[in-house]
C-alpha cells in the first residue's frame, strides 16, 4: 500500500494520497470502501456486502455490481492491482494499516489514554482523549448509503459518546469543574437513565462549590431510577452521595475514576469440524441482519441434530454486526429442571455491570430493566435449549437493532415474531465429510460402501455420525466394514456398553423425560413396530385408539422431532432415534416386549375391540403395515 494513502470515516467518507484528495466515486462505492475499512483486514463476503448496501431488498445482479465497485476502487486506490484489495473466499479483504484510517487512529488514542489513566497519568490521558475526539469531523460515514452504513454509524457514535464521558471525567480530575457542568447537564437531559453521567455531574457540581445543587441532582436521579425502573442508585452514586453528605472530599480530591461500559463477548468457540447446513446458514443470517425490527430466529430439532453448533456457527459469523455485545445462555441442562429466567437475567445484567445488589427481586421487573438497558444497544443473544415460550419471553430485548437466536427441541409457536427453521439430518455427503474429518478421509475412501453404510445406519444424524467416527478411531486395526457391522448390532441391542453411546443415550432419555407421559408411552409402543414407514391405519390399532387420535399423536411426535413426516400421510423414525426409543421401551421401567400397551393411558383409548382387549401382543405390533 502507498504509505501516503489515508482514509477518513469519522465524517465524510474520504481518502487522500499525500495532500491530494482522491475521488472515491458514488455513494454506494464509498459505502463498500467504508465497510471494507471497518472490517479491519477481515474478509467481506460478496453477499454480505450486498446486504450492507440493500438490506433485504438485494437486487438481481448485486454480486456483479459489488465486483464492479471493487474493480473501480482498486483502480482508484492502487492502480487496479490486487495489492490493496484482494479476493478471499468469495469476498474481499482491504489490507491497510489501522493508523491510516481515522477510526483506527481514534481507537489508538483512546486505548493509550485509558492506559495512561490506569497508571495515574491524568495529563497524558486527557491529551490522548482530546486527540482522539479531535478526529471527528461530523456525522460518521457521511456520503455512504445503505442499512449497513446506518448500523455502523450508530456504533461509531456510541464509541464517541464513551470517549466524551471519559474526557469529561478526566477534565474534572484536572480541575475543569465549571466547564464540565454545562456539558454534563445537556448530556443527562438527553440520556436521563445513564448513571455514569449523573455521577460525573454531581461530582462536578460538588467540586465547583455547589454542594446543595449536587445533593439535589442525586435526589433527581434516585427518584427517576425508582419511578422508571424500580431501582436504587448504584454503588458509585451511593458512595459519592455519602461522601458529599460527610463533606470529606476537597474540590481536587479524586472520588471516582472513569469506567468503560462492558462489552460482553460470551459466544462459545465455533465447532472446528462444522460441515454443511448452507441453506440453513443463509436463511438464519438473512433473518438476523434484517433492519426492520428485532430479529427472533428459532432453530428446532431433536437432541443430537447439531442445533447448538449451528446457532454458534452463525452467531460467530455475524458477531461484528453486534458490537455492543454477544450473550449466550443455556436454558436447560440434562437431568435438571429448566433454568429460571430470573437467573438468566441476573447473568445478562451482570455482563453489563449491574450487580446483584441492584437487581429487583421479581422476574418481570428484571425483564423491564433488561429491555431498558438495551434500548440504545445493538446486541446478539443466543438462548440455547429453551424448554418453553414462557421461559424465553422475559429474556427478549425490545431494541430494534438487537437479535436473538433460540434453539429448542420443540416448536415454540407462541413466541411473537419468531421465525423458525427445523434442523434434520445432514446431507449424506456432508455426513461423510464429517466422519472423514473425525476418523480420517483415507480410511473411508478405501471402503466407500462400508462408510456409506455407516452413514445410512446413523441416518446422517450428526451425533450418531460422531459416535460412529469415535468407534472407528478406537479400532484402527479393524476394517470399516467390521465397524459397520458392530454399529448395526449395537443399534439393535437393548444394552449400552460403549461410553460414547452411553452419553448419547443419557441425553436421549433426558429428552424423553420432558415429554408428556402419555406421548412418551405412545412413542415407545410405535417404535416396536418393525416397519420403517408408519401411517394412521397401522398406528391406530397398535395404540388402541381411533384414527383422529392416532393422527394427533403422530403429529405431536413430529412436533418434538421424534418422527419425520415424509408425505402421503406417512411417518418414520430416524435410525438412532428408533434404536433409543426401543431401548427405552425394553427397559424394566419402559414397555415390556410381551405387553407393549401396558403403559399407554386408558383415557386415550377409543371404544374398539383392540382397546377393550387390553395389551396388544408384540406379534400384532410387528404385523402392522403402512
Amino acid at each position: 500500500m502507498d504509505p501516503a494513502l489515508r482514509f477518513a470515516l469519522l465524517g465524510q467518507v474520504r481518502a487522500w494520497r499525500g495532500d491530494v484528495e482522491v475521488d472515491l466515486g458514488s455513494r454506494q462505492q464509498r459505502a463498500v470502501l467504508a465497510v471494507l475499512l471497518l472490517r479491519e483486514g477481515q474478509p467481506l463476503p460478496v453477499d454480505e456486502a450486498a446486504r450492507e448496501l440493500w438490506g433485504d431488498d438485494v437486487p438481481r445482479g448485486a454480486a456483479s455490481t459489488i465486483r464492479t465497485y471493487v474493480y473501480r476502487l482498486r483502480r482508484i486506490l492502487g492502480g487496479g492491482g490486487p495489492g490493496l484489495i484482494t479476493s478471499s473466499g468469495g469476498g474481499y479483504v482491504l489490507a491497510v494499516d489501522p493508523l491510516a484510517v481515522d477510526v483506527g487512529l481514534f481507537r489508538h488514542h483512546i486505548h493509550k489514554a485509558r492506559e495512561a489513566l490506569r497508571s495515574g497519568d491524568t495529563s497524558s490521558a486527557a491529551a490522548g482523549l482530546r486527540a482522539g475526539l479531535a478526529l471527528w469531523q461530523g456525522t460518521p460515514l457521511s456520503g455512504a448509503v445503505g442499512p449497513g452504513s446506518t448500523a455502523h454509524r450508530v456504533r461509531l457514535e456510541q464509541m464517541r459518546a464513551a470517549a466524551v464521558v471519559d474526557e469529561l471525567a478526566v477534565s474534572i480530575e484536572l480541575g475543569c469543574h465549571v466547564e464540565a457542568v454545562s456539558e454534563l447537564t445537556a448530556l443527562v437531559s438527553r440520556h436521563p437513565l445513564r448513571e455514569r453521567l449523573w455521577e460525573l455531574l454531581i461530582l462536578a457540581l460538588y467540586r465547583s462549590g455547589q454542594r446543595a445543587e449536587a445533593l439535589a441532582a442525586y435526589r433527581d436521579i434516585r427518584r427517576l431510577l425508582r419511578d422508571e425502573l424500580g431501582l436504587e442508585p448504584g454503588a458509585g452514586l451511593r458512595e459519592l452521595h455519602a461522601r458529599i453528605l460527610a463533606d470529606d472530599g476537597s474540590p481536587t480530591a479524586p472520588i471516582t475514576e472513569p469506567v468503560v461500559t462492558p462489552t460482553p463477548a460470551q459466544l462459545p468457540a465455533d465447532t472446528a469440524d462444522f460441515v454443511g447446513r448452507s441453506p440453513e446458514i443463509t436463511w438464519i443470517t438473512d433473518r438476523l441482519l434484517c433492519p426492520d425490527g428485532p430479529a427472533l430466529v428459532g432453530i428446532t430439532g431433536f437432541t443430537g441434530m447439531g442445533k447448538t453448533a449451528l446457532a454458534t456457527h452463525v452467531a460467530r459469523s455475524v458477531r461484528h454486526h453486534f458490537r455492543d455485545g454477544q450473550l449466550f445462555a443455556t436454558l436447560s441442562t440434562p437431568g435438571g429442571p429448566p433454568v429460571d429466567p430470573g437467573e438468566i437475567l441476573a447473568g445478562f445484567l451482570a455482563a453489563f455491570g449491574i450487580g446483584r445488589d441492584r437487581l429487583p427481586a421479581a422476574v418481570g421487573e428484571r425483564s423491564a430493566l433488561w429491555r431498558t438497558l438495551l434500548t440504545e444497544r445493538r446486541i446478539l443473544v443466543v438462548l440455547d435449549d429453551a424448554d418453553s415460550s414462557e421461559q424465553v419471553l422475559p429474556l427478549l430485548p425490545a431494541a430494534p437493532s438487537s437479535a436473538v437466536i433460540v434453539t429448542s427441541w420443540r416448536r415454540l409457536i407462541d413466541l411473537p415474531g419468531l421465525r423458525s427453521v427445523a434442523v434434520g439430518p445432514l446431507a449424506d455427503e456432508d455426513a461423510l465429510t464429517l466422519m472423514g474429518r473425525l476418523a480420517g478421509h483415507e480410511r473411508l475412501r478405501a471402503e466407500p460402501c462400508a462408510a456409506e453404510g455407516i452413514v445410512a445406519e446413523c441416518s446422517a444424524q450428526p451425533l450418531a455420525v460422531r459416535i460412529s467416527a469415535a468407534r472407528l478411531l478406537a479400532r484402527p486395526r479393524e476394517t470399516v466394514h467390521e465397524v459397520h457391522r458392530q454399529i448395526r448390532e449395537d443399534f439393535a441391542s437393548p444394552v449400552v456398553l460403549d461410553e460414547d453411546r452411553r452419553a448419547a443415550s443419557t441425553r436421549f432419555e433426558w429428552a424423553m423425560s420432558r415429554l408428556a407421559p402419555e406421548l412418551a408411552a405412545a412413542c415407545r409402543r410405535i417404535a416396536l413396530c418393525d416397519h420403517d414407514l408408519l401411517d394412521v391405519p397401522a398406528v391406530a390399532p397398535l395404540l388402541g385408539v381411533e384414527g383422529t387420535e392416532a393422527r394427533r399423536i403422530l403429529e405431536a411426535l413430529v412436533g418434538v422431532h421424534l418422527l419425520e413426516a415424509v408425505g402421503g400421510g406417512r411417518y418414520r423414525f430416524l435410525t438412532l432415534v428408533r434404536a433409543e426409543v426401543r431401548r427405552h421401551a425394553l427397559r424394566p421401567s419402559g414397555v415390556s416386549p410381551r405387553a407393549p400397551a401396558d403403559d399407554f393411558p386408558a383415557a386415550h383409548a377409543a371404544p374398539t375391540a383392540a382397546s377393550s382387549a387390553g395389551a396388544l401382543p408384540l406379534t400384532a405390533a410387528r404385523a402392522c403395515r403402512p
